[in-house]
Order: structure tokens, then sequence, then C-alpha cells
């Protein structure tokens, strides 16, 4: 079953998503990892996905992420992935 987050908007139980702080406050999405039945999913800017890719972590002043619920996720940031099968 698709695991479930307590949505940091809504405080409401549901499937969501892992979002970069950056893009809660405006940046621009690089890189969504959808959501399957097994993990939540992720969003995230350039910068943050860049630390997978050898960035060095020191410059990067943000690093927290959100729980969101799926609803909200899409509703907000308007990219409309369907979310697991829950």
């Amino acid at each position: 079953m698709f695991p479930f987050v307590t949505c940091e908007f809504t405080g409401s139980e549901r499937p969501g998503y892992a979002i970069c702080g950056h893009v809660i406050h405006g940046a621009a999405i690089a890189e969504i990892t959808p959501a399957s039945d097994d993990e939540m999913g992720t969003v995230c800017c350039m910068v943050c996905a860049a630390i997978g890719q050898g960035v060095d972590p020191a410059r990067i002043n943000e690093r927290d992420f959100s729980l969101v619920c799926a609803d909200c996720t899409e509703m907000n940031f308007g990219f409309g992935l369907k979310v697991g099968s829950a």
C-alpha cells in the first residue's frame, strides 16, 4: 500500500510527496520522482536535485523537505501526477 504522510498544509493523513523547501517557496521544479505503491514521491529544485549528483552539500543553505499530501501537491504545484493505489 502507498505510504501515507501527514500533510504540512492540511494536517490530513494521505498519500504524499517530500517537497524541498525551495520549491515550497517558489523555486522552479527541476526533478520529480513520481510516487509509487511502495514509496512517497519527491519534488526538488535544481540545487537540491544536484546534491545527489556530487554537489558539495556545504553550498546548500536550505535542505529541508516538507511532507505534502498528493492532493495539495497536485493542486499547488500543478504537475498533475496521480499517485499509488491508496
